[in-house]
């Protein structure tokens, strides 16, 4: 599945939606609804064709109902500029067992609206979502808007794989399934995770050094009731969570996984509630090795974690913040401090409490440093100089 080609023809069609129970889907909640659902898609994609030199196709339309599906839904290789999948507050129930609920690799321009996807408890999907490369060529520009992926799966709720200059929008993911390593959302710049199709052929090397920008993510919850973590990043740049949460049972809110390419201007404002023996953020790697990120920033009302704000897993030796904004108002859990290890960081930049409550990076932070819960307590500390009073 790619992209259309052009018509022979010289008339353009006019574009008409094209409604998913015009096929036989029921939205009953008890029919498999999958094989309408694709004979939707596939006729959305023998109405695609081209207006100049842009590719268009009709909206996909399901009316308000719940849909069962027993196999992937197969939105692979869409590339129309006007790509619109409208759920009209509709429900997917996926019951299909290790499988994709929704498969959208190697699409492009593709907006999903108004729709949740459930992941079954017993016929457990692997993901909900997955969007993203499956070869050199871009597969970008996507976009969430009140999404909602709840259920069980055994991998995450959605795996994105490098694709770039995406936004989500009241995007909802939940992962409800008993198993720690497990995630809500998943941003694989490295292919770590192997996102494979029945549709469309998707890369198999691993770990592989990859294009990974200009994601955001507003307004945006992730929760995992598993014991997993709710976020894994791998290799990014510019990816940016504005007023996002994040909470679960597992050992931090974020995992910042680092390959070839590395992570590069993080932006996370994003308040964090993990209260079991946990950390905010976890830093791992693919080799043993030190991380530098240049460019990172974190900004919390309550960093709500019982160890640390900052944490390294094995094989990491040592983690490099350059040029970092640290924001956090207070620390709930009297037991939370800002680095598992000192000696394990390397921290330039500014830093913000209400007061020194968890501040333990003296010996490693080189900026300015402000304790205090108004203006007029504010005092600008060199830490990198004159050791903090």
């Amino acid at each position: 599945m790619g992209a259309v080609s052009p018509p022979t023809q010289t008339e353009e069609t006019a574009l008409t939606s094209i409604n998913v129970c015009a096929f036989g889907a029921k939205g009953d909640g008890k029919t498999d609804d999958a094989p309408a659902i694709n004979a939707a898609i596939a006729h959305l994609r023998d109405r695609s064709h081209w207006v100049t030199t842009y590719p268009v196709a009709p909206r996909l339309v399901f009316p308000t109902g719940i849909y069962v599906v027993e196999a992937s839904i197969n939105l692979t290789g869409l590339q129309a500029i006007n790509m619109v999948v409208d759920g009209c507050g509709s429900v997917i129930h996926g019951r299909c067992a290790g499988q994709p609920v929704l498969d959208a690799m190697g699409a492009r321009w593709l907006e999903l609206r108004d729709l949740t996807v459930i992941g079954d408890k017993v016929e457990v999907p692997r993901v909900g979502l997955q969007l993203g490369r499956v070869s050199d060529a871009v597969a970008d520009n996507h976009r969430l808007v009140n999404v909602k992926l709840l259920g069980c799966y055994s991998i995450a709720c959605m795996i994105n794989v490098a694709a770039e200059t995406s936004g989500f929008d009241h995007v909802f993911m939940w992962n409800d399934q008993q198993d720690p390593q497990t995630y809500c959302l998943v941003q694989d710049g490295l292919n770590h995770f192997l996102a494979h199709s029945d549709f469309i052929k998707t890369r198999t090397s691993i770990d592989r050094s990859d294009s990974f920008n200009e994601n955001e993510f507003i307004n945006c919850d992730f929760r995992h009731s598993g014991g997993g973590i709710p976020i894994w990043l791998g290799d990014t740049a510019r990816q940016r969570f504005y007023r996002c949460y994040a909470a679960g049972t597992g050992p931090a809110a974020f995992l910042i996984y680092s390959g070839s390419n590395g992570h590069q201007m993080i932006d996370i404002d994003c308040h964090c509630e993990i209260r079991t023996p946990s950390n905010i953020f976890i830093f791992g790697s693919q080799a043993k090795k030190t991380i530098t990120i240049r460019g990172f920033s974190y900004t919390d009302h309550a960093a709500d974690a019982s160890n640390a704000v900052f944490a390294t897993q094995s094989p990491v030796e040592k983690v490099i913040l350059e040029n970092a904004k640290l924001e956090i108002g207070w620390f709930p859990i009297q037991s939370c401090r800002l680095l598992d290890d000192p000696n394990r960081w390397s921290i330039s930049g500014s830093y913000y409490n209400t007061f020194r409550k968890g501040w333990n990076a003296d010996t490693c932070f080189t900026g300015t440093a402000a304790f205090g819960g108004s203006i007029s307590q504010f005092g600008r500390i060199d830490v990198g100089g004159p050791k903090a009073r």
